[in-house]
């Protein structure tokens, strides 16, 4: 046992062994050193706040694509106090998890592989393709107050005349 200690210990000093962190410390130094300089910082961060405190507080190293397998089939499935998300939901984790652990492995040698790399992925529900019908925008006119002969006066009526222009026009969000 002392042997097997001194040699993690020279091991993880010369740099050949990556230290003994969780996967919740692990992603919390990624959100605060690598996110920020993303262009989606903001998402990212909000995502990796959630994955840190839903991946078990287990060792980096010990970290394995069965154990991000069941997190995943958690994820679709649910559980008590935390609801099913969709298939795109958990890729776009997926994808969050695989950058930080390819950065881990990468620049920080924290890692020998990347564990999620294995994972496979769930796949993505069809895309939606749904118009409004004239009943909807017609409710939708008369909830926010825009009769379309009428005079704009209030932000309500704007966000009316907005969504007017949008289907007219096919502009997007």
């Amino acid at each position: 046992w002392a042997l097997e200690q001194e040699g993690s210990a020279r091991a993880v000093a010369s740099g050949d062994a990556p230290p003994r962190k969780t996967v919740r410390q692990a992603l919390e130094r990624y959100a605060a050193e690598v996110t920020p300089s993303k262009r989606g910082a903001r998402w990212e961060d909000l995502r990796l706040t959630v994955l840190a405190g839903m991946l078990p507080d287990k060792l980096l190293a010990d970290l394995t694509p069965d154990d991000i397998g069941a997190w995943r089939n958690e994820r679709l499935a649910g559980k008590p106090g935390r609801p099913a998300v969709s298939a795109s939901t958990v890729n776009r984790e997926l994808n969050v998890l695989t950058s930080a652990f390819e950065h881990m492995r990468r620049e920080w040698r924290w890692l020998k592989t990347n564990p999620a790399r294995d994972v496979k992925r769930p796949r993505n529900p069809p895309h939606r393709k749904r118009l409004m019908t004239d009943r909807e925008r017609d409710r939708l006119q008369l909830a926010l107050g825009y009769l379309e002969d009428g005079k704009v006066e209030t932000k309500m009526q704007q966000v009316a005349v907005a969504m007017l222009l949008a289907l007219e026009t096919g502009m997007r969000s």
